[in-house]
């Protein structure tokens, strides 16, 4: 991973801190940085980034204390580098911090005005080119600064001494920030927290204190529960799945739902294991029903015991240590948001997940009631729409390439700006599949990436989601694939098997698709590469089973 730290102040500091995760490049000299992005030539360009972070502030001029214009006049020139910088590095992540300056008493009216108005400034002009496709975004520094305090988050003297805003903790903090962002663009996050409900979601045993006698409310001793689910309502909207894992009889627990202070509603939880057997055992019971595997969960239960034992039992499971203190309940989710399930962006995938897993309840209940497996796809009357991906889609492609693990060929990662380019390309095509039945919208729910040269197509990418696994989406796909092809000249497809401790369910699909097997290649004792090839001819045709496919190129 290589980060470029640009800064018209000395940022040293955050760049040794980065340097103990990345490869780091700093320009030399003080405040170069608009020169290195105008100097092609310059050592940035040759550096290939894979993430920028500009880090500005306000008060590296002194004129700032005399003309309030200055500052505008400064900001806008920042923009218009910005602009610059983001249309010859397209393809690398941008994030930018933006401190506004030193604000003192006697600069209180005009001044406060103005630094309002340059923080202004720059928030739009990160928006427009985020809005405009560009792999942009703004770091909010005033969160860090209100977390350590500001007394500990700037340097006074560090900054007279040599133009260090921040102090040691801040520039840690502002360093470890920058590569929290770096991991959301990456998609790395958990998907479910698996939440407790006795003194976790309200206060008391609901089955000795009765509904009238659990504390939830707006105020008092019952408010922080209330917090808590409010936190937690906020997740679900931004694609994190809840579910209940809970030693209770369930019907205490049902008429809870209706208490006037409960925020959260049975369907706001895509599972629940309400009874007397042991978590250990529910979880994998989850684990089945949503097709996740465990290191997809978070844990979060009030009894260090019940911790202790998840942790004993199953060490992928994300456990959290929840305080003595209800009182910080709210404050702990809030941070296991930020570190495992913080994203940058929320697709509407994200927005609609919980739906898609109370439809998919129904589809495991249809499928219970029929024979065979035909009859089960025909009575989902599926829909599937297979197209060149376009310009919204490449959040959601990022986030299915680097999260996809049972059904994903060769399961290699690509960052947004490597998508990007991918895209860019005249011989590479990466086609979305987004699918449908009676029961709802799936959305996009696979990728293919083909690479072509000469006659011969490559299969770089080919991978579906688990809540589509089972339904031969995969041979309607290729079926649709194949008249591209014959379209585009190819006679020849070339496709790669790597074996990975989760992609055991398409370790045949190739052979089933009408490939041969031509090697297998051997990169030490788990690493194995089986390399298919077929003619284009060859390729299965489409099982019929579906209602509709639609095909665009």
């Amino acid at each position: 991973m290589r980060i470029a730290v640009l800064s018209n102040v000395t940022s040293d500091m955050i760049a040794a801190e980065l340097q103990k995760k990345a490869e780091v490049y700093v320009p030399a000299g003080f405040n170069t940085w608009q020169s290195e992005i105008r100097d092609e030539g310059s050592l940035l360009f040759s550096f290939c980034p894979d993430s920028i972070s500009l880090i500005l502030h306000a008060d590296a001029s002194k004129r700032v204390w005399e003309e309030d214009s200055f500052l505008l006049d400064r900001v806008s020139e920042w923009c218009t580098s910005i602009e610059l910088m983001m249309d010859r590095f397209s393809q690398t992540t941008v994030f930018v911090i933006f401190t506004e300056g030193y604000r003192f008493p006697c600069q209180i009216g005009s001044g406060e005005n103005v630094a309002a108005s340059a923080r202004t400034l720059i928030w739009e002009t990160v928006n427009k080119l985020h809005k405009d496709g560009f792999l942009i975004y703004m770091i909010p520094i005033s969160e860090m600064a209100s977390e350590l305090g500001l007394d500990s988050f700037y340097s006074k003297k560090m900054w007279y001494m040599g133009s260090i805003p921040y102090s040691v903790s801040g520039n840690k903090r502002i360093s470890d920030e920058i590569l929290r962002y770096i991991d959301a663009v990456k998609g790395r996050k958990k998907k479910c927290l698996l939440v407790d409900l006795d003194n976790t979601l309200w206060g008391g045993v609901i089955g000795e204190d009765g509904i009238e006698g659990i504390a939830l409310s707006d105020s008092g001793i019952g408010a922080p529960y209330k917090d808590l689910q409010r936190l937690l309502r906020r997740m679900r909207e931004q694609g994190v799945l809840l579910a209940i894992l809970s030693k209770n009889n369930e019907s205490d627990v049902a008429p809870v739902f209706s208490h006037p202070d409960m925020i959260l509603k049975r369907e706001d939880f895509v599972a629940e294991c309400i009874g007397w057997s042991e978590k250990t055992d529910d979880i994998v019971e989850i684990s089945e029903e949503l097709n996740l595997a465990l290191d997809s969960f978070v844990f979060l239960d009030d009894n260090p015991v019940e911790r202790e034992k998840m942790r004993a039992v199953h060490p992928e499971v994300t456990v959290i240590d929840l305080p003595v203190d209800p009182a910080e309940y709210p404050s702990t989710v809030s941070k296991l948001y930020e570190e495992f399930f913080f994203t940058l962006d929320i697709t509407a995938e994200d927005v609609g997940k919980t739906t898609m897993y109370h439809a998919e309840r129904e589809r495991s209940r249809t499928r219970a009631r029929t024979g065979s497996l035909d009859d089960y796809i025909r009575q989902l009357e599926m829909v599937i729409d297979i197209h060149v991906m376009r310009a919204d889609e490449i959040k959601r492609v990022v986030h299915l390439v680097n999260k996809t693990n049972q059904f994903n060929l060769t399961t290699r990662r690509y960052s947004e700006q490597d998508i990007l380019s991918i895209h860019r390309q005249e011989f590479e095509t990466i086609f979305t599949i987004q699918m449908s039945d009676r029961f709802g919208d799936l959305g996009l729910t696979g990728v293919l990436i083909i690479r072509r040269e000469n006659k011969t197509a490559y299969i770089d990418s080919f991978l579906l989601s688990c809540r589509v696994m089972g339904r031969s989406a995969e041979n309607e796909i290729l079926a649709c694939v194949k008249q591209w092809l014959r379209r585009v000249g190819v006679i020849r497809v070339s496709a790669s098997y790597y074996r990975t401790e989760k992609n055991a369910p398409v370790h045949n699909l190739y052979d089933r698709m009408g490939f041969k097997l031509v090697r297998i290649n051997h990169e030490g004792e788990n690493n194995e590469q089986r390399v298919y090839e077929c003619g284009v001819e060859e390729l299965v045709e489409s099982t019929g089973l579906y209602q509709e496919v639609r095909w665009e190129c």
